[in-house]
């Protein structure tokens, strides 16, 4: 009986640590997009303190970006607890098919340390914009 106990037990920190595995392993922009970023045609952003929006059209503005921000590991955060407010959304498209939505802390359901270069390069588009 005990060590069909403790066998139980072990099943079950297992199952729990690859659980939380998925969210502990830091990732990037690029195995996070489901589409093929060279293709990527809009980039709308919102800066979260405003509320202003800006569209980007050109892919002089938006490959630029992409190339830099792409590969940047995304660590997630330690605290996954929800919360309010962003820096800077960002709404990627192909064609007029959305593909990501993220802000610069959150990607889908998991919150990441905002990453200084991410947000230099997104400030830095922000800024270009006429």
């Amino acid at each position: 009986m005990r060590n069909h106990i403790m066998i139980m037990l072990i099943a079950a920190l297992f199952l729990m640590a690859g659980c939380a595995s998925a969210k502990d392993n830091p990732t990037t922009l690029s195995k996070l997009y489901s589409g093929n970023l060279e293709k990527v045609t809009k980039v709308n952003i919102v800066d979260g303190g405003t509320g202003e929006e800006k569209e980007f059209i050109e892919a002089a503005d938006i490959q630029p970006w992409i190339e830099q921000v792409q590969h940047i590991v995304l660590k997630p955060h330690p605290n996954q607890e929800e919360r309010d407010g962003f820096r800077y959304a960002i709404t990627m498209y192909e064609g007029n098919k959305q593909m990501l939505s993220f802000s610069l802390g959150k990607i889908g359901k998991t919150y990441y340390v905002v990453d200084q270069d991410m947000l230099d390069l997104t400030v830095q588009l922000w800024s270009n914009h006429k």
